[in-house]
């Protein structure tokens, strides 16, 4: 798992605006806490968000569970602290103003038990009345657009093939991905792996007030309006209660 994907991780992702959501995850920390200093990025990838962060300001660490992701994150910024760790394992060196996550780092975590670990975790090497930001695929888009869908993308020099099949039972979407990158006169062909859960928007907002946080919002991605049936990403916001 995300040994291929690392290689063509930024190109398949091309499409995402990272400026915008790095404006965005901004609004949302300011609005909520103006005095932060202090965030870090879990399941950072290659570190565009992370980057884009510390160019704005703020102290930035990134951690990731994937070596491969992490040795792109020096490539682009080497002063930056960038930790390997899975998140349901955190040993972190301190605690942290904010926490933000993005491109559904949630929903890869499908065992409901270690999800509700890695919050636990996030609250105890949070700052008092720290935040915790984070987006998730909804339900719509795991019923409605990942279901048994393939996604695909033919260029000269890279293909690949992207097969869903998605358990209506466990909310498990299994992911099969191939990569066929051009190598001189053939092509060398790269597989990968992914799992991703579906998760409700209840279902989250109980799980996270179990473990000490308040939901200040649950927002349509790049909005401050609340999610709408067919929205396909949904927004996160928490604040650690102070006991």
């Amino acid at each position: 798992m995300y040994k291929a994907i690392s290689k063509f991780y930024d190109y398949i992702q091309s499409e995402i605006d990272y400026n915008k959501y790095a404006i965005y995850f901004d609004k949302l920390i300011k609005r909520n806490k103006k005095d932060t200093k202090m965030v870090i990025d879990l399941g950072c990838g290659t570190g565009n968000l992370t980057v884009l962060l510390k160019n704005m300001g703020y102290d930035m660490t990134g951690l990731d569970v994937s070596v491969e992701m992490l040795d792109k994150c020096h490539e682009k910024d080497k002063d930056i602290l960038w930790i390997l760790q899975d998140i349901v394992e955190m040993d972190l060196y301190g605690t942290y103003d904010v926490f933000v996550s993005f491109l559904d780092t949630i929903n890869h975590i499908t065992d409901k038990r270690k999800l509700k670990k890695a919050f636990k975790l996030v609250n105890t090497f949070l700052n008092d009345e720290g935040l915790f930001i984070f987006d998730i695929n909804t339900p719509y888009k795991f019923e409605h657009i990942y279901k048994e869908n393939i996604f695909y993308m033919i260029e000269d020099d890279l293909t690949y093939i992207w097969e869903n099949n998605y358990n209506r039972k466990n909310k498990i979407c299994d992911m099969d991905i191939t990569f066929f990158e051009k190598n001189g006169k053939s092509y060398k062909r790269y597989d990968d792996y992914h799992r991703e859960r579906e998760y409700g928007i209840e279902e989250l907002t109980n799980l996270v007030k179990e473990v000490g946080f308040e939901v200040i919002g649950v927002y349509k991605e790049l909005t401050f309006k609340d999610i709408v049936d067919k929205d396909e990403r949904a927004f996160f916001v928490l604040k650690k209660v102070n006991k």
